[in-house]
């Protein structure tokens, strides 16, 4: 977990790159996440979606479940925002104000 004052440090970084406020929250509470990547993805193009993705810690199982269509392979479950990325894997998020 980051202090307070990391968190504040780390989340205006990720607002500066262009990451919205909820993406960026959930980010900076994440002492895992490279800020340097994920800041370039976006720098880059990158879908904002697909960088959050990316840059989460590898080890925090998202949640997933069968496909109804390809009846096969197991698939990451779309989520409507990042908090509920955040509150799925169990993540206490400290908001920023």
């Amino acid at each position: 977990m980051v202090n307070e004052e990391e968190l504040l440090w780390r989340y205006e970084c990720l607002t500066l790159a262009g990451w919205p406020h909820s993406h960026a929250e959930v980010l900076a509470n994440l002492s895992d996440v490279d800020l340097h990547e994920a800041c370039t993805l976006l720098d880059r193009g990158c879908d904002v979606e697909i960088a959050f993705r990316l840059v989460l810690p590898l080890d925090l199982p998202l949640p997933r479940r069968k496909d109804p269509v390809l009846d096969g392979p197991i698939v990451r479950v779309p989520v409507e925002s990042p908090y509920d990325v955040a509150r799925q894997l169990g993540i206490t998020i400290r908001t920023i104000e």
